[in-house]
């Protein structure tokens, strides 16, 4: 069986100063069997990574513990408040996790307010600073692909731009698969 892990990489440099993002999806992170160390050796390289598919907490803090021996740096992180989607039996977390030194958690953005089921997992965002530059980074497993009725396709981080009052999209970045 082969694994495949994804992830995505954007590059910032901000007022001088470079800050690398990523988006990772952690193949159920805090469940038995995963190679911590392997995984932080690759996440350590980003100064800031959104994480996808986090089960439980226990497996964020013992990746942040992973990192911060791997790389001999302060991590923080930051979970999302509840789980996405809505299985019963079946809950995924959103997280982010980051160097102290370069990223500052502000607050959380929430979840999209999504008015139709239109995602499987609802978006996730939160507020950070690097230097003197805040973002929003908006954290979703999207499966654009997968939708079950043709003729209303699921919304977009685009739209969820528009739905908060951002139409000309100042300061977006959307990353896909």
């Amino acid at each position: 069986m082969k694994i495949y892990i994804m992830y995505f990489l954007i590059v910032f440099n901000l007022f001088s100063e470079t800050l690398i993002l990523a988006s990772f999806n952690t193949l159920h992170l805090g469940w038995d069997g995963k190679n911590y160390h392997d995984t932080a050796e690759i996440l350590s390289l980003f100064d800031i990574i959104a994480l996808q598919e986090v089960m439980k907490k226990e497996g964020l803090t013992s990746l942040v513990k992973e990192l911060e021996s791997v790389s001999d740096e302060k991590w923080s992180y930051h979970l999302s408040p509840y789980a996405a989607g809505n299985g019963e039996k079946y809950n995924e977390y959103y997280a982010f996790i980051f160097k102290d030194k370069k990223v500052k958690f502000v607050k959380s953005i929430g979840f999209y307010p999504e008015k139709n089921n239109e995602f499987i997992r609802e978006p996730y965002g939160a507020m950070f600073k690097s230097n003197k530059f805040d973002f929003i980074l908006v954290n979703d497993e999207c499966y654009s692909e997968i939708y079950f009725d043709e003729n209303t396709k699921p919304a977009s981080l685009l739209e969820a731009s528009i739905f908060v009052g951002n139409s000309e999209f100042k300061n977006v970045l959307v990353m896909n698969s």
